[in-house]
């Protein structure tokens, strides 16, 4: 798991814990569809990643 078990980060993954008051759901989408920085593209696509998205945007 590359942002480790709890969201704190971990395995070269940055932490996740509050990227919803960083990133818009759809900014969220767009990189794990096209990627960023170390975070490689396709990750995630389509409905998946808005579901995913729409939970860190929780995460806040």
């Amino acid at each position: 798991m590359c942002h480790g078990q709890d969201l704190s980060g971990g395995n070269g993954g940055p932490p996740l814990d509050n990227l919803g008051a960083t990133y818009t759901k759809e900014e969220l989408v767009d990189i794990m569809e096209n990627g960023k920085g170390g975070m490689p593209a396709g990750q995630a696509e389509g409905e998946e990643a808005e579901k995913i998205a729409e939970w860190l945007q929780e995460q806040q």
